[in-house]
């Protein structure tokens, strides 16, 4: 059973926009949200489609209801 594995692309790029995100503010941190959350939606989506077994898939499904439960509490407040 395959739990652990190499970050594939979206995740690299998940990771590095929330960092940008942290660590920046204004323009440039809304703009890394914005990918974070793309990046996040698009790996979830890859994990629930073609995961190597039931723990992945159930990872990403997760992933995604978190990052939409996320973004709507954000709209939420604004």
């Amino acid at each position: 059973m395959t739990i652990i594995q190499f970050p594939n692309k979206a995740l690299w790029v998940m990771i590095f926009a929330w960092l940008v995100s942290h660590f920046s503010t204004g323009y440039v941190s809304a703009i890394s949200r914005v990918v974070f959350l793309t990046a996040g939606i698009i790996w979830a989506y890859e994990e629930i489609k073609s995961g190597v077994n039931w723990f992945r898939r159930m990872l990403g499904l997760v992933v995604l209801l978190v990052l939409f439960m996320g973004l709507v509490m954000e709209l939420k407040l604004q």
